[in-house]
């Protein structure tokens, strides 16, 4: 059987459409009632698990000029890896947050994949924002991409196996909601 041969992609400028001396990264893009949102997450302390994390949310009419629309952040969490879904005639951004307290964790062992929550920010027109709202259903799942397919919201996921403490296996899962994206919760299949 013959693959089909897929068109070549070659970029043909690069800009930078954001600086604010933090480490930027984890960037996620969509249309959404005819304008471009860029949302990604925003550290003065760097890559690692710092409290002192934020999510930001620009906008644009052409994709050249960019104005930031909404920034947010969650006590005691980092907040990263920030994704958009359309639902219901509203954006939201979804994010996954490590617990981390006050200070950010002196190594990887501080950190607890069971303590993961996973928050919402939405908005019907762009610019007026909700949220953050914590996600019923997503503690001890971090959350990543989200769909929307058949009247429903779907997050993916991944959680330790029942919950383990210590090592253990580390599992898919698909969250799903009927509602309005937030409440009352997300039901889960475990795709492992």
């Amino acid at each position: 059987m013959t693959k089909p041969s897929l068109p070549s992609v070659r970029p043909i400028r690069l800009r930078r459409v954001f600086h604010n001396g933090e480490h930027n990264a984890f960037t996620d893009i969509c249309r959404f009632k005819d304008r471009f949102y860029l949302t990604f997450r925003s550290c003065p302390d760097g890559h690692g698990v710092h409290p002192t994390s934020s999510i930001i949310v620009l906008s644009s009419e052409d994709a050249e000029r960019w104005e930031q629309v909404y920034r947010f952040s969650i006590p005691k969490r980092d907040t990263r890896d920030p994704h958009f879904l359309i639902f219901r005639d509203r954006l939201f951004v979804y994010t996954g947050t490590w617990y981390c307290g006050d200070r950010s964790p002196a190594s990887d062992a501080e950190l607890n994949l069971n303590r993961h929550l996973g928050y919402a920010v939405w908005s019907e027109d762009g610019w007026r924002w909700h949220g953050p709202q914590m996600l019923d259903g997503t503690y001890g799942h971090y959350v990543w991409r989200a769909a929307a397919y058949g009247g429903k919201a779907y997050l993916c996921g991944r959680r330790k196996h029942q919950f383990a403490e210590g090592e253990a296996v580390l599992e898919s899962v698909m969250l799903e909601s009927e509602d309005d994206g937030l409440q009352p919760g997300f039901g889960v299949c475990v795709i492992v």
